[in-house]
């Protein structure tokens, strides 16, 4: 890690939903969640975060096919209003407005909230392999649904700085180091069909 070659380097790491305000907030470099379009910083893909569509075994039972899904409570972050948009467009359904949803502060009081019962979520699938395996979700459209999804459309984590950050060495190195490791190792679930 770039930490432990860089004698000088102080590493800490901080959660926060929304992008800082990186002078404010004091913060070189930030990994965020989302589709990569943040206007006039640099910007490196690390890894995507494909999605399932899940929900409990009982809300399982309303849904039959694509059409169901808006007649159901739609479950998403703050930050994601978007992406039920794409995937109902993706799914044949057009342009639609989710009319039951239900926001929360963040993925996992989400994925909670579909275990519980509240709706359908998209699940990060690293997330829910485990989930359908124990029975807590059910993937009623397959867990395969969107295996296609144009890129565009797949959210991912972000390496983000503002390009002036790049000027001080020991950011520079981080930058360095952390766009070029292999992040996306899963192949969990890959060979696992749970529908």
């Amino acid at each position: 890690m770039v930490a432990g070659t860089e004698p000088g380097a102080d590493l800490r790491l901080t959660t926060m939903v929304k992008l800082p305000e990186f002078a404010k907030d004091e913060v070189d470099v930030s990994i965020q969640w989302g589709f990569g379009e943040w206007k006039g910083l640099d910007v490196e893909l690390l890894v995507r975060d494909p999605k399932i569509i899940c929900c409990s075994p009982e809300v399982a039972k309303e849904i039959e096919s694509p059409d169901d899904l808006v007649r159901v409570s739609l479950l998403h972050p703050v930050l994601a209003r978007s992406l039920w948009s794409r995937v109902l467009v993706y799914l044949g359904l057009g342009e639609h407005e989710p009319c039951n949803e239900i926001q929360f502060q963040d993925a996992a009081t989400m994925r909670r909230g579909a275990i519980s019962g509240l709706g359908v979520g998209l699940i990060s699938k690293i997330d829910a392999m485990n989930d359908l395996r124990m029975g807590r979700l059910v993937a009623p459209l397959g867990v395969n649904a969107l295996v296609n999804m144009p890129v565009e459309d797949i959210p991912g984590f972000y390496a983000i700085l503002p390009r002036a950050h790049k000027r001080v060495n020991i950011v520079n190195s981080f930058w360095d180091w952390i766009v070029s490791q292999e992040w996306d190792t899963d192949d969990e679930g890959d060979d696992v069909n749970i529908d």
